[in-house]
């Protein structure tokens, strides 16, 4: 039982207690042999012997009746303005008359004080009785709920303990659950960057392919460049068994034997321009990026930012399919280029064979 229903149980039995009515005897007032006396406060001569306060309408008492019924109306003044009597006719011959009345009995006066006041005391001790009596039962409640709420305690115990014992484990378990959920989230954190690198590596996978056709065609193209070049310098070489001062040709012996076209003139590094057509010259200029496979004829396609020339750019690269045109896809090296390497590097032997003799 919690401390407020004790209270409230506590103070319901004082609540009790206390609109308890307990029998009253009304005071005897010391009367005279008649029952009677007078009420000092409004002189007014009542009797009482057993009785509630009444009058004698007639000199007949209204409860001397054979079959002794005790009216229900009220001891008041309203008993008196109910019947219709005249007032006391003599009234002072009589209360002449009861202090005569008194004066002769004094004995019969002590009596009756006496019995008055034992009646008094019978009617305190009764009542001090009865007070001790509801207050031991008042307080017999309260200690019998205390003792009942520490034995609901003492047995409530092992439950309590038991009930923190069980929210110690729930707050471990949401501890762990928490723990769980911050795993599970940097799992599929990781598990998405893992599916990012595949996708990514797949990529480049597919570019790596690429590239390894683009350089399986390169290889191919070589291997033809490096039999053809082989081809040119086993002329050469032929060509070298011949006089060493009939082989020496002027420039324009090698342009004519080259079969060079027309205009076009060779730079200190064996490189043709056109300087007559502006849009020709334009286009042998290409660019490259640093780790491409590839030419390209517009500047910064790709990352292409390093010019190049078109003739050394294609003898090893393969044209771009985004800025160069699909006619030019197929672009090689002219023939006369060669021939004039050839004629070049035979020059240059000659030369140097020359200059060994000379020494000598």
């Amino acid at each position: 039982m919690s401390l407020k229903r004790k209270a409230l149980r506590a103070a319901m039995l004082s609540v009790l207690f206390m609109t308890i009515s307990f029998t009253a005897w009304g005071h005897p007032g010391r009367t005279d042999s008649s029952g009677g006396h007078y009420d000092r406060s409004t002189g007014e001569y009542h009797y009482h012997h057993g009785y509630p306060t009444h009058q004698h309408p007639g000199g007949v008492c209204p409860y001397d009746i054979k079959d002794k019924v005790v009216p229900t109306f009220p001891a008041n003044t309203e008993f008196r303005s109910s019947i219709k009597t005249d007032p006391l006719p003599n009234t002072k011959s009589y209360s002449s008359k009861t202090q005569k009345v008194e004066q002769l009995n004094p004995v019969e006066t002590s009596a009756n004080n006496a019995k008055t006041d034992s009646n008094i005391r019978s009617n305190d001790i009764a009542s001090t009785y009865c007070t001790i009596f509801f207050l031991g039962v008042i307080f017999s409640s309260m200690i019998w709920a205390r003792i009942t709420s520490a034995s609901k305690k003492s047995a409530c115990n092992p439950l309590i303990k038991e009930n923190a014992t069980l929210r110690i484990a729930k707050e471990q378990l949401e501890s762990e659950y928490e723990n769980m959920l911050a795993s599970r989230d940097k799992l599929n954190l990781q598990c998405k960057d893992s599916i990012d690198q595949n996708a990514k590596l797949k990529k480049d996978l597919e570019d790596y392919e690429k590239v390894l056709a683009e350089n399986k065609t390169l290889s191919e193209e070589n291997v033809d460049l490096n039999n053809r070049l082989h081809h040119y310098m086993e002329q050469v070489d032929s060509l070298l068994h011949i006089d060493d001062t009939s082989g020496i040709m002027t420039y324009d012996e090698i342009i004519e034997a080259a079969k060079v076209p027309d205009g076009v003139s060779f730079d200190g590094n064996d490189l043709p321009h056109y300087y007559r057509d502006a849009t020709v010259e334009s286009r042998m200029t290409v660019y490259i990026s640093p780790n491409g496979k590839k030419y390209h004829r517009t500047f910064g396609c790709s990352g292409a930012y390093e010019s190049i020339h078109l003739f050394t750019a294609a003898s090893s690269r393969i044209p771009c399919s985004k800025c160069i045109p699909f006619a030019a896809m197929n672009y090689k090296v002219p023939e006369w280029y060669y021939r004039y390497l050839q004629l070049v590097t035979r020059q240059d032997r000659l030369k140097e064979r020359n200059s060994k003799k000379s020494e000598k």
